[in-house]
């Protein structure tokens, strides 16, 4: 049995700090959330003179810096850079012995006015309450993402919060670097594709009619194509409000429809179907499972642990009730390896190395390994798409718009030749 000393939360004003006997950290953090503690240091102590008191107990008071009325009213999304940022500040700050709140406090007083800023304010108003940190990260300002909850909850109960939140910074910085080069390689197909829809809108709205005009007024018979483009432009310019509003409407209507568990499952599961882009999505899934796993595994989360909280990062609804099938498996004593083969989840050489993983007692190293291989199909199949998706924009637009323009020229055509 190994010492401990602990600092825990058990009210708005009042920490603990004691010491523990466990086998190991992780034995060490569910006695102190048994005793109804929020552990914010957990750490291997040598002795007790350096940390604890007369009394075995300390109580301070913390203080939480935020608006005058303590409330606040702005809503938004945190973005990844500052995702990256926060993750990396506590990482740093609570492994240096800063506890959770004076480190959100420190953080706080560095970020600029707006959204993200009172989102910590609140977050630390939350914590000095006796909120876990995961529970506060979920804040009515601006909500972190579930998968980053999950991964600080795991951190907490491992009581290697430190350790999760610098894996879990270089995990979204490596996202974020992936996302910023998708984006990169779209905007000039974007900006074609821009150009393209004003131009159709200027030709439909303003220059087909005006021609038409001209075509009536001269009596010129006008091609099939002709009549095509001129009935399509008048059906925009007396049905267009109308249709965007349906589009709008329909939109809503598909999202909340969607928004049901049930129905945002079948959906999921009916685009596992379409052949390629069901082996894409089953890649960048299963890259972002195995990496959250071995990140977990790593920091000294439990295997059956750190299975559900990876478990809860899939965003696929369909792919994240089989893992969960899975999981309950792991958790019920079977390996990693034969929960995830019954349900034929991975390919077979990423089961192979799973199973060697768990007999040489290198699981996390495996997971990685795994992972990395998936990125890199992953990065291929998106370096492959965004290659095409430019000249198939171009093709399209310039399409349309010829098919535009020769119609609007067929009519004259005509006239020359009559003449």
């Amino acid at each position: 049995m190994n010492l401990y000393y602990y600092r825990a939360k058990h009210g708005p004003e009042e920490y603990c700090e004691d010491f523990i006997q466990a086998e190991n950290r992780t034995h060490a953090v569910q006695q102190i959330l048994h005793k109804g503690g929020n552990p914010v240091v957990v750490r291997e102590s040598a002795g007790r003179q350096s940390h604890r008191g007369s009394s075995g107990q300390e109580k301070v008071n913390g203080k939480v810096h935020g608006n005058a009325d303590g409330k606040v009213k702005a809503k938004g999304k945190v973005s990844s850079k500052e995702l990256v940022l926060f993750a990396r500040q506590l990482s740093d700050l609570v492994g240096a012995g800063v506890d959770v709140l004076t480190a959100l406090n420190l953080i706080r007083r560095q970020i600029k006015e707006g959204i993200f800023k009172q989102a910590v304010g609140q977050i630390c108003r939350s914590v000095d309450n006796g909120v876990a940190l995961s529970e506060a990260l979920a804040s009515d300002v601006c909500a972190f993402p579930g998968f980053y909850r999950h991964m600080v909850r795991a951190g907490e109960v491992s009581g290697t919060l430190d350790v999760v939140l610098a894996l879990l910074a270089e995990h979204v910085e490596k996202e974020q670097r992936i996302r910023q080069k998708i984006w990169a390689s779209l905007a000039y197909p974007l900006f074609i594709l821009m150009v393209g829809i004003g131009t159709l809108a200027v030709l439909l709205i303003y220059v087909i009619p005006q021609m038409t005009l001209v075509f009536e007024d001269l009596g010129q018979e006008m091609p099939v194509i002709t009549r095509l483009v001129v009935g399509f432009s008048r059906f925009c310019l007396r049905f267009g409000w109308g249709i965007g509003v349906f589009l709008l409407l329909a939109g809503v209507g598909l999202r909340h429809w969607f928004g049901c568990e049930q129905k945002c499952r079948q959906l999921h599961a009916w685009v596992l179907r379409v052949a390629y882009v069901r082996d894409f999505i089953r890649i960048i899934e299963f890259s972002r499972f195995t990496r959250t796993l071995a990140i977990l595994i790593r920091a000294g989360v439990s295997v059956s642990l750190a299975f559900g909280y990876a478990v809860a990062g899939v965003r696929n609804r369909y792919l994240q009730a089989q893992l969960a099938a899975a999981a309950t498996q792991v958790n019920s004593g079977q390996s990693l390896v034969a929960a995830l083969s019954k349900e034929s989840l991975l390919p077979p050489y990423a089961l192979s190395m799973i199973a060697v993983g768990e007999q040489t007692g290198h699981l996390a190293q495996a997971l990685a390994r795994i992972a990395a291989v998936l990125e890199r199909q992953q990065d291929h199949i998106t370096s492959a798409l965004v290659s095409l998706v430019g000249p198939g924009v171009l093709v399209i637009i310039i399409s349309l718009v010829g098919v535009v323009i020769v119609a609007m020229l067929l009519p004259v055509f005509n006239m020359n030749i009559l003449m």
